[in-house]
């Protein structure tokens, strides 16, 4: 949908399923998940973003939001 996703999360995005706030099965089910990959979302939670620094960890959660912007509209 947009070329950055490959050129800056080029390892995908992580999907992690519902666990309560705080739980043990969140850490669980968001550890299972994220393996090698840069951004995580949960259902009903939100999204995390990891980099080297805190800009480019708000730059993977700009680009990821501008997919799921472009990824709505064609929907």
């Amino acid at each position: 949908i947009l070329p950055e996703l490959y050129i800056y999360l080029p390892e995908g995005i992580a999907f992690a399923n519902y666990a309560p706030p705080g739980s043990e099965r969140l850490r669980d089910e968001s550890l299972k998940v994220l393996a090698n990959k840069k951004v995580i979302i949960w259902e009903k939670h939100g999204i995390l973003a990891f980099g080297k620094d805190l800009d480019e960890a708000f730059d993977y959660l700009e680009i990821v939001n501008k997919v799921a912007g472009i990824y709505l509209k064609l929907r």
